[in-house]
């Protein structure tokens, strides 16, 4: 039996920014937009029902700065999302048959605030140091009672992809050689814990140890290159790089629904990485 599923919007999303311009070197501004998540049918729902759109209005303010005779560049901002119609996936039978999910849309608005800063300095013509790191302030987590069962079962859903603190660092040296140009990047990347999956969990379920998986990251980076060598009529480029030095085995990604609907399911990292590239530009 073909179950039609229906869903249609007609959406005008707005953007705007205002700027101000203090100095030659500083100016402010400020910006307000929309942006949304398209409707749908969930494909594992047992009545293939549709659901709205997730709407996410955000405002942010903010400076840019140049000071130090132009050689330091300072970015910081304030910023606020307010998600709308958040699209919740969750059981329909969650204690007998949990493969059955439905997606609904969220009756209370979920707010992330943060701030962000970024920094980098030209030391000389040849050494560029820089750094960023964002503040994230959100609801860990809500429990609602499952609309599409009868009983009162309260379902966790965690806030995802929010880590509390995150940031990088990063240097750039290059210098002239008798034959092009040596080129050295390194960058170290970082975030405190945060989850991956929504989770859509009972809470009745958990025990007193119950302590659900989280992630963080930590990356670091390198690659050294011999650029702008001349051959022939064109440009040549010799390098070596390396990916997750510290070969960090966290996961990145996750989904539930595993082991018959009651595990979890995760992706790591890629471990250690090295490699070399030659490219020509004719």
């Amino acid at each position: 039996m073909n179950q039609p599923a229906s869903f249609k919007a007609s959406r005008v999303d707005p953007a705007f920014t205002v700027q101000y311009k203090i100095t030659d070197a500083t100016n402010v501004y400020a910006r307000v937009a929309r942006g949304y998540r398209a409707g749908g049918a969930n494909v594992r729902s047992s009545n293939f029902a549709s659901y709205d759109e997730e709407v996410n209005d955000a405002i942010e303010l903010g400076v840019k700065t140049r000071f130090a005779d132009n050689r330091v560049q300072l970015n910081a901002a304030l910023f606020q999302n307010t998600i709308k119609g958040e699209q919740l996936t969750i059981q329909e039978q969650p204690l007998t048959n949990p493969s059955l999910t439905n997606t609904v849309n969220s009756g209370s608005d979920k707010k992330v605030k943060g701030a962000e800063v970024e920094l980098t300095w030209a030391v000389t013509d040849g050494l560029t140091l820089g750094a960023n790191y964002t503040y994230m302030d959100a609801i860990k987590f809500k429990d609602i009672d499952n609309q599409l069962t009868t009983a009162v079962d309260l379902t966790r859903f965690y806030t995802v992809l929010t880590p509390e603190s995150s940031g990088a660092v990063f240097v750039d040296f290059k210098t002239p050689l008798p034959i092009g140009n040596l080129a050295v990047h390194s960058d170290y990347a970082f975030s405190s814990e945060y989850w991956t999956t929504p989770g859509a969990q009972l809470v009745a379920g958990f025990g007193p140890t119950y302590s659900r998986p989280s992630t963080k990251t930590s990356q670091l980076g390198a690659r050294v290159s011999w650029n702008d060598i001349a051959v022939g009529g064109g440009k040549m480029e010799l390098a070596l790089y390396g990916r997750n030095l510290t070969d960090d085995t966290n996961y990145v990604y996750g989904f539930d629904g595993c082991a018959f609907g009651r595990g979890f399911c995760e992706f790591r990292t890629p471990p250690r990485t090295y490699g070399a590239e030659v490219k020509f530009a004719f």
